[in-house]
């Protein structure tokens, strides 16, 4: 039995994660970084409490009340860290009245349609970020945000912004079950799973900022776990799926390939993928202009942002020195060229023969995207803990606490990055990922 110590233990540490996150989530604002980046601090000691030994005895309904309930906190807070929301919210309303969010740029919508035909554009305009873009998110993800369009249409932006995160949540909650049994198929600590969940950047990039990656997450472990459970066919639809959430999720089928050993059931995979992908992708191409405004749009993606990027940057100026000036455009499409070959290269050489092989070429592909991407955004990553937490991989977790530290260029519009912030982060990134790889191999927590 539980002793009163214990008890006392669990309560104090309750009331400090819930004291925490109600401060960071519904108290502050992005300009206060020190004090926000103090906070997440704490929430990332305390999300180690269920793997610390004060926690013994603690049982998982303490794990799962508190996880839900600061969800739920999250999820009633408006977003300040990211406007992302707002430019799902308006694709979706879009969808809603018949306009193909891959017709025209938010500044051109303004321009063509009168605040008295459509009040919520001009409403939904100043929050966007970047307006001079066409949509860049797939057509699966688009089926989602058109929930939070008719949310808008109907109560207002507040009720769609608290609407869409909850039906985000929805999905979520069924994926942390597929999580769940793949702790349980890899015999892992049951103790990890449920610091997993309380990882404060999940929370903050899925819950509280509303990013799309908790879908694409979602989609991509159960894609996994189907295949753990040999239901090749349906690990390919579902990672089609992810991939029409979220497009980065492609550089990882070429393993998932790999993992079957059976030309049939490969075939069956194959199939079962491409029909998804191609069923799923007939809106971009009811028209052609739809598909190339889409492709402009990542190509200029591409080609235009930076942030908080680490090899790139690199390149960058060493490109700066030698030409005097940014040479993104050139720079951009190279990264992506070493990206792919570094990609190709691990696919020749590494063996996918069990699942943890499957799961360490998923992070170990996706960390060669994050270094040569151009922009690495905090909820990029996100995509990845899951299976560092299944995996053991260490340097990951500690990766979503130091990435948080980008945020500091969030304090300035337009914002403005920390170089000395940035280096510190990637020198300790880019060794701890060596270590982790080359010396510990693979941690079994």
């Amino acid at each position: 039995m539980p002793t009163p110590n214990i008890k006392l233990r669990n309560i104090v540490w309750s009331v400090l994660m819930i004291g925490t996150y109600f401060t960071m989530l519904h108290l502050l604002q992005r300009e206060a970084f020190l004090l926000q980046f103090s906070l997440f601090s704490a929430a990332f000691l305390f999300h180690l409490y269920p793997v610390s030994g004060w926690s013994q005895y603690s049982k998982p309904i303490l794990y799962i009340a508190i996880g839900f309930f600061i969800r739920l906190m999250a999820v009633s807070a408006f977003p300040s860290l990211s406007e992302d929301i707002y430019r799902y919210i308006w694709d979706g309303y879009l969808s809603q009245v018949g306009i193909s969010p891959y017709a025209f740029t938010p500044e051109e919508c303004v321009q063509f349609f009168s605040r008295e035909e459509h009040p919520l554009i001009h409403s939904l305009f100043p929050s966007l970020n970047s307006a001079t873009y066409y949509s860049v998110y797939p057509p699966a993800a688009q089926t989602f945000f058109s929930f939070g369009g008719w949310l808008a249409a109907s109560w207002g932006i507040p009720t769609a912004v608290t609407g869409l995160k909850s039906l985000f949540l929805l999905v979520e909650l069924g994926g942390w079950y597929f999580v769940y049994q793949l702790f349980k198929t890899q015999n892992i600590d049951q103790r990890w799973f449920w610091a997993l969940w309380l990882n404060p950047l999940l929370i903050l990039e899925w819950n509280y900022s509303g990013h799309i990656e908790s879908l694409a997450t979602t989609f991509l472990i159960m894609s996994v776990l189907m295949m753990k459970m040999r239901k090749n066919y349906l690990s390919g639809v579902l990672l089609a799926f992810a991939i029409l959430v979220k497009l980065w999720p492609l550089i990882f089928a070429p393993f998932f390939i790999k993992y079957i050993n059976s030309r049939s059931e490969i075939l069956r995979w194959f199939l079962a993928f491409t029909f998804t992908v191609v069923l799923g992708s007939i809106s971009l191409f009811l028209q052609l202009d739809y598909f190339l405004h889409f492709r402009s749009s990542l190509d200029l993606y591409f080609r235009t942002f930076e942030f908080n990027a680490s090899i790139y940057y690199l390149f960058r100026a060493i490109g700066t020195w030698w030409w005097g000036y940014n040479p993104i455009h050139i720079l951009g499409p190279v990264c992506t060229i070493i990206m792919a070959g570094i990609s190709i290269w691990l696919y020749l050489s590494k063996k996918v023969l069990e699942i943890h092989h499957l799961i360490d070429t998923i992070i170990i592909s996706g960390i060669i995207y994050l270094l040569f991407a151009t922009t690495v955004h905090p909820w990029y990553l996100s995509l990845l803990i899951p299976f560092a937490y299944i995996n053991g991989r260490w340097s990951i977790i500690l990766w979503s606490y130091l990435i948080f530290a980008s945020y500091h260029a969030y304090r300035y519009i337009p914002t403005t990055e920390n170089y000395s912030i940035l280096i510190f982060s990637y020198c300790v990134i880019i060794p701890a990922l060596i270590i982790d790889w080359k010396v510990f191999k693979r941690v079994q927590f």
